[in-house]
């Protein structure tokens, strides 16, 4: 494959996945307005594998997606979402991280291992 186009692929999966970020977490911030930011955290992060799914698969891939694909980017996105939780609540609850900035900090400790995954579920090749 061309460097071009494995760059062009690359750049628009990256941009999917921050924009499925920053609308997660606009969407975690309002919901933190009148819930918990458990069940904040949990709504948004949900909302969030149903958009990165659409990103990722109509908008940046312009493909199909298998049915197994969608299987296999739901499993995905469940190991990455309990991982999240864990250290979205551990932080909050233990390390005294505010509630608004948990999901960004575990955004970023486990934006690697998301990357992978996801990008492994989507049947992208490197």
């Amino acid at each position: 494959m061309h460097p071009r186009s494995t760059f062009l692929k690359y750049a628009k999966f990256l941009s999917a996945g921050i924009l499925n970020s920053a609308v997660s977490y606009i969407l975690f911030l309002v919901f933190n307005v009148f819930c918990s930011y458990i069940v904040s955290f949990i709504v948004s992060y949900l909302f969030g594998i149903g958009l990165g799914f659409f990103l990722n698969s109509k908008v940046f891939l312009k493909r199909f997606i298998a049915k197994g694909r969608l299987l296999s980017y739901t499993l995905a996105n469940f190991i990455n979402f309990t991982l999240s939780l864990i250290l979205v609540t551990s932080l909050v609850s233990y390390l005294k991280i505010p509630e608004f900035l948990a999901p960004l900090v575990s955004l970023l400790i486990l934006f690697p291992l998301n990357f992978w995954v996801v990008r492994k579920s989507m049947g992208v090749k490197s």
